[in-house]
């Protein structure tokens, strides 16, 4: 991988939050600039404009006759008072005019940086409210706009958030954008494919976490290389001594067939039984190392072709009672919803059922039921399982009895060579399914589930 210039994650970051802050005081500017050109122009008033032409027209609101609203400056309001302190007119909102008639009942001082009383000619009583803010010289904006300021200052935050969330959302796109090599990458290690090129980011620590990955990759391709090596090399040393066993075997059980039915002593008869037995043993342990040992997890090397589904189901179900009369216990098939057709491995999805029912016969006790369900599903799935009323899973069992040559020494123990599960999973695994462990939880007993995938 060619690393290009690169700066580091926190250079970027501050970059953009260097941005974030010039556009906020240039619109902090731009902000004082309307304000400023709005003032000069006449737009806005000043902060004290109320208050000094109040002062201009005082003399004149307190001599003049009759009282005259007009003559009360913008953007001042009035309450007019008669000599019994009776409200005559005013243009105060009601909230004021509580105040007011409060105060002016109680004689009470009014702050004297808000309101005037003016004691006019006639004996009524002005009182003119005024604040120091600014205000549109029009009416009509004011009523709109009644504090420019604070409008200013809202439009201020209001900006602030908006470049805020557009600066962040910058930021996370150049940052998905530098992240796009590193999630390519662990996306494809993930699918197992290890012949990818990497590409370098301009932030120095990705680029170092890629350059990881790299080697990693590197290394990952190396040693599945070596495994996929070594486990062609035993599968085709178990293939090789499992075919050199079958020739001696052959001997051994033709010649065992010849001396029972040459020999008439009854001991020598059960001896040879014992051996025909024994040969039996192996003969099936061998079958069971060259059918494990030619599985592949290519799925080129399955003999994928459409069959019938309900045909390999009724062979499944004469196999089963075949096996279950040996050791008298009920077999019952559960199917539903089942398609006609399945495309796949016909001998390889019969072999690992039989495979499950052999398990579930060797583990069940005389008298017992075994269950073959059958379930289709959604998008070509079909779901098998066999369930027992043996003694269950253990623990270790329930994680390790999928594996190549696993036997378990406790309760499921018996004629086991640990190859069944583990052809039954690999048969999943081909037709894009899984294989499930599990112990009943209906009582005692084992549930093993293949479900497959038809390739159509």
């Amino acid at each position: 991988m060619e690393v290009k210039k690169a700066s580091s994650l926190s250079m970027l970051f501050l970059r953009y939050l260097m941005g974030f802050w010039l556009i906020l005081l240039l619109l902090v500017f731009a902000m004082f600039a309307i304000f400023y050109f709005a003032m000069n122009t006449g737009i806005l008033l000043t902060a004290n404009h109320a208050e000094r032409a109040l002062q201009s027209s005082e003399s004149k609101l307190a001599t003049s006759v009759p009282f005259e609203p007009a003559e009360v400056p913008y953007p001042c309001t009035y309450a007019l008072f008669n000599d019994e302190n009776v409200l005559l007119q005013t243009d105060m909102p009601e909230n004021a005019i509580i105040k007011i008639k409060g105060a002016v009942a109680a004689k009470e001082e009014l702050p004297q940086n808000q309101y005037r009383r003016i004691l006019r000619a006639d004996g009524s009583l002005l009182i003119v409210e005024f604040d120091i803010i600014v205000h549109f010289a029009n009416p009509q904006m004011h009523k709109v706009v009644p504090n420019p300021e604070l409008a200013g200052l809202l439009f201020l935050f209001l900006c602030f958030l908006l470049v805020a969330v557009l600066i962040a959302l910058k930021f996370s796109k150049r940052l998905k954008i530098e992240l796009t090599p590193l999630t390519k990458a662990t996306d494809a290690i993930r699918q197992k494919d290890l012949d990818f090129e990497i590409h370098p980011t301009r932030i120095r620590e990705l680029n170092t976490v890629l350059l990881s990955i790299d080697d990693l990759k590197t290394a990952l391709s190396t040693s599945l290389k070596e495994q996929w090596n070594m486990e062609q090399s035993k599968n085709f040393q178990i293939s090789a001594i499992a075919h050199d066993l079958k020739t001696p075997l052959t001997v051994i059980k033709g010649n065992t067939e010849l001396l029972l039915e040459s020999s008439k002593q009854a001991e020598d008869k059960e001896l040879l039984k014992y051996i025909e037995s024994s040969a039996d043993k192996i003969e099936n342990y061998t079958r069971l190392l060259i059918s494990a040992a030619s599985l592949s997890k290519d799925a080129e090397n399955t003999n994928q072709q459409l069959f019938a589904l309900p045909e390999l189901v009724n062979e499944l179900k004469k196999q089963g009672m075949a096996l279950c009369k040996t050791k008298n216990i009920d077999f019952v098939l559960q199917a539903k919803e089942m398609p006609e057709n399945f495309t796949g491995d016909r001998f390889l999805i019969s072999s690992a059922v039989i495979n499950l029912l052999n398990n579930a016969v060797e583990h069940s006790q005389e008298g017992s039921l075994i269950t073959l369900g059958i379930t289709g599903g959604a998008e070509g799935f079909v779901s098998v399982t066999v369930a027992d009323r043996g003694s269950g899973f253990s623990a270790e069992a329930l994680k390790n009895a999928d594996k190549q040559f696993y036997t378990e020494q406790a309760a499921r123990s018996g004629k086991h060579y640990g190859l069944g599960l583990y052809i039954a999973r690999i048969a999943a695994e081909k037709h894009g399914g899984r294989l499930i462990i599990a112990n009943r939880e209906d009582g005692p007993g084992a549930s093993v589930t293949l479900e497959l995938r038809s390739s159509n």
